[in-house]
C-alpha cells in the first residue's frame, strides 16, 4: 500500500505546478501537476466539478470559440442530416433553423419538438412554426430567438 500522502509530495516535487495549459517535454498538452489532458483529458464532470468549486477558471478567445462552435455546428448539422428523412427537402434557412435550435437546445431537445417535425416531414411550414412556437422555448427560454427562427422556417427565408 502506498503512501499517499508521500506519493503526493513527491509528484508535486518531481512535476512542478503550472496553473496555465503548457506543452510537456513529450510534446502533449499538460496543466497543473503534470495532468496530461491528451492522455487523461478532463470529463465533463470533473469540469463542471472544478468551475463550479472556483478551482478552474478558463478563458477563450473569440477565434477558438468560433472554431469550437463551428465544429459543434457541423456535427448537429450531419446528425439532422442523419435522423430526420426530410432533411433533404428543406432549404438551407430552413435547416438552418433546426441546426440552430439543435445548438441551442441540444439536439435531443430538437427531437422534443416532435409536432414540429411532423409539420416539416409534411411540408406544413406554417405549421411546423406554430408547433415551434408553442412550446416553454418559445414562450419563456428564448421568445425572441423563437419568433425570428419560427418566421424564418415558415417563410424559408432568412430573417
Amino acid at each position: 500500500m502506498t503512501d499517499t500522502a508521500r506519493l503526493v509530495e513527491s509528484v508535486k516535487d518531481h512535476e512542478g505546478f503550472r496553473a496555465e495549459p503548457y506543452v510537456c517535454p513529450a510534446g502533449r498538452w499538460t496543466i497543473g501537476y503534470g495532468h496530461n489532458l491528451e492522455v487523461n483529458g478532463l470529463t465533463g464532470e470533473q469540469c463542471h466539478f472544478l468551475l463550479r468549486q472556483g478551482w478552474l477558471h478558463l478563458t477563450i478567445t473569440r477565434e477558438g470559440a468560433e472554431y469550437l462552435m463551428g465544429a459543434q455546428l457541423a456535427r448537429l448539422e450531419r446528425q439532422c442530416e442523419t435522423h430526420f428523412d426530410f432533411w433533404h427537402a428543406l432549404n438551407d434557412a430552413r435547416q438552418n433553423v433546426l441546426v440552430e435550435m439543435a445548438f441551442q437546445l441540444g439536439f435531443d431537445g430538437l427531437r422534443g419538438f416532435r409536432r414540429m417535425l411532423a409539420a416539416l416531414r409534411r411540408h406544413d411550414y406554417a405549421g411546423a412554426a406554430r408547433e415551434g412556437l408553442d412550446s416553454k422555448w418559445a414562450r419563456e427560454d428564448s421568445l425572441a430567438r423563437a419568433r425570428r427562427l419560427m418566421r424564418q422556417l415558415e417563410t424559408g427565408v432568412f430573417q
